[in-house]
């Protein structure tokens, strides 16, 4: 069907340019020019199928128990790609999840290729906040698998490849980040952030904070302000008071600092 509208509209461009109607001819081009930007491609519906049958969508509710090494699976390896719409990526990310969707379907025929995964920071803030993540990033996990003797388990190293948004990153780079271990060049998180190896997560902290943070994104800016300033008046006000208190009943406050003596 594609490929019968470009056609359609190509044959009334080459009449147009014959009458020579330019204004026809403006027409035709710019919808010629938006049937191939919005309409996909069969390459790009397949990705995207392919994607939609191998990426796992990762939730605040499913995230641990996906990502959780179990006691009778080895070791695994996770590409997850951090997207989002118009309220966490400005509108910009989806040539990326297009470039992702062929990543993909590329790597997913592959011996040895890792679990996808995909967070979308528009339809699962809290887990963005939780993750101290943002759109748009790669991220290659990889996970020990327990041992069984002692429960006990290595770390988890993430790598985090940085995404342009402007000039979309080509599916090259993100399937050599896996192929050709390009995130090994990267040095992996080591912070009270992460969310496997973190103080955070060890107490089990990680999780109220993202809540408290996706809470706190809530509140509009006019609302910061005004609980500022109450806090600041608040805090002057009791400054005011305590100083008041620690003035002996009956004498005045010494204006400009303590009055010298006079000599005789």
């Amino acid at each position: 069907m594609r490929l019968a509208i470009t056609i359609f509209f190509t044959s009334l461009m080459a009449n147009a340019a014959a009458t020579e109607d330019s204004t026809l001819k403006r027409w035709l081009q710019q919808g010629l020019g938006f049937l191939s930007s919005e309409i996909p491609s069969p390459s790009q519906a397949g990705a995207a199928a392919i994607a939609k049958a191998t990426v796992t969508e990762l939730t605040p509710t499913n995230w641990q128990s996906e990502l959780r090494a179990r006691t009778d699976e080895s070791p695994s390896n996770w590409l997850i790609q951090i997207t989002g719409g118009n309220k966490t990526c400005g509108g910009r990310c989806g040539p990326l999840d297009a470039n992702f969707n062929k990543t993909v379907a590329l790597l997913a025929t592959t011996p040895g290729h890792p679990h996808f995964g995909r967070i979308n920071c528009d339809t699962s803030p809290v887990l963005c906040s939780t993750l101290f993540a943002g759109p748009p990033v790669l991220w290659y996990i990889a996970i020990p698998g327990i041992q069984a003797a002692d429960q006990s388990r290595a770390p988890t190293p993430i790598y985090v490849k940085g995404l342009n948004a402007t000039e979309p990153t080509p599916v090259q780079d993100m399937v050599d980040f896996h192929a050709k271990q390009t995130y090994l060049e990267r040095k992996p998180v080591d912070s009270v952030m992460h969310p496997f190896d973190g103080v955070l997560a060890r107490y089990g902290l990680n999780m109220p904070i993202g809540y408290g943070l996706y809470y706190l994104s809530l509140i509009p800016s006019w609302g910061m302000m005004l609980l500022v300033s109450f806090i600041t008046r608040n805090m002057m006000s009791r400054r005011a008071q305590s100083q008041t208190r620690s003035i002996p009943h009956g004498q005045a406050p010494a204006a400009g600092g303590a009055a010298k003596k006079s000599t005789l």
